[in-house]
């Protein structure tokens, strides 16, 4: 895909052929994340399908299943895992939500305000207990293992985040060291356990976990050109993660082309929030970033990482679901939300 973008048909083609494919198996997932967690206390179920329920994109249990069926798994061995991933991911929201004082989620209010933060946290922390139980019902200790890893670097990703606020002197590679744990750690496990659940040979659990990682950096890049882009195309607030004072790849690549900026933004940051100054420096900075072509140097490297994912797959069986992989990867990169 070097160099080329999907067209909007071309993208919905490829959301319709990954459910046309395992619609079925997406269905079971979502069964099974409706099911109760058993407590005695009711607010545990409650406050967990509040946003379980709310839906998503449920990319990392799309990963797991496409991955598995290329990898010709029985459906038996990686439908339990792919809701697992997904509590995991759900369980991050909920922190995500307290630290970041969000006020909404899936369009819904976030469970920390409808709640309270204290509550929203421990269901976080019991859908993760939940996640290791119901991971080792099925399956080997060894995809317990992977997921603790990956919990881990999710984990020492977001406090090397809290750290970083509010500072701008971000390198390349911390921003890697960040979006992976950010997000490409949780991916590389649902491709990695989906490979190791079908019974992959070693070259091939290696490949799905490239793919993984490579799609996950990709991803997260994503996520930040769709916060630089206009408010009228994805209905998110331009810059709302200089916002929360958290520097995003397009930041970052025009603070390198354009040094001087540093200056404005680290002036945004102390200016109080609403304020006439700061809408003022809001502007310019959106003024100069944008002369600085970033949005599109940005996109061009998070097609790299999606490049990356796909030459990953080329060493998997060739199959409607490696095809299907390979067009999440395209779709990563050209989506709008």
């Amino acid at each position: 895909m070097k160099g080329n973008t999907a067209s909007l048909p071309e993208i919905k083609e490829a959301l319709d052929m990954v459910h046309a494919l395992i619609g079925e198996d997406l269905a079971d997932v979502d069964a099974r994340l409706a099911m109760d967690l058993p407590s005695e206390f009711s607010v545990v179920p409650e406050v967990a399908h509040h946003l379980i329920g709310a839906g998503g994109k449920r990319i990392r249990p799309i990963l797991v299943c496409l991955t598995a069926r290329a990898l010709r798994a029985s459906k038996n061995s990686f439908l339990e895992l792919a809701a697992v991933v997904e509590m995991v991911h759900t369980a991050t929201l909920f922190h995500d939500d307290v630290i970041d004082e969000s006020k909404m989620r899936r369009s819904r209010p976030a469970a920390h305000i409808v709640y309270g933060a204290p509550v929203a946290i421990l269901v976080g922390d019991r859908l993760y207990s939940d996640a290791f139980r119901r991971l080792l019902d099925v399956h080997p200790r060894q995809l317990a293992k992977d997921l603790a890893k990956a919990i881990k670097l999710v984990l020492e990703g977001e406090i090397f985040q809290l750290q970083r606020r509010g500072t701008t002197g971000l390198t390349f590679d911390q921003y890697l060291r960040l979006v992976g744990g950010k997000t490409a750690a949780l991916f590389r496990f649902a491709t990695l356990g989906a490979a190791r659940s079908a019974g992959a040979s070693a070259t091939q659990v290696r490949a799905a976990s490239r793919f993984g990682w490579n799609l996950g950096i990709a991803f997260q890049m994503a996520d930040d050109i769709i916060d630089f882009e206009a408010e009228s195309e994805t209905g998110k607030t331009r810059l709302a993660d200089l916002e929360d004072k958290k520097v995003a790849l397009p930041l970052l690549v025009a603070l390198r082309r354009d040094p001087k900026l540093l200056e404005s933004v680290n002036e945004y940051m102390a200016v109080e929030k609403g304020s006439e100054d700061r809408l003022a420096l809001r502007s310019e900075i959106l003024r100069r970033i944008e002369a600085t072509d970033a949005a599109a140097a940005s996109r061009l490297l998070a097609t790299r990482y999606a490049d990356r994912a796909i030459e990953a797959i080329d060493e998997l069986p060739n199959s409607p679901y490696a095809d299907a992989l390979r067009r999440i990867a395209r779709y990563v990169c050209d989506r709008n939300s």
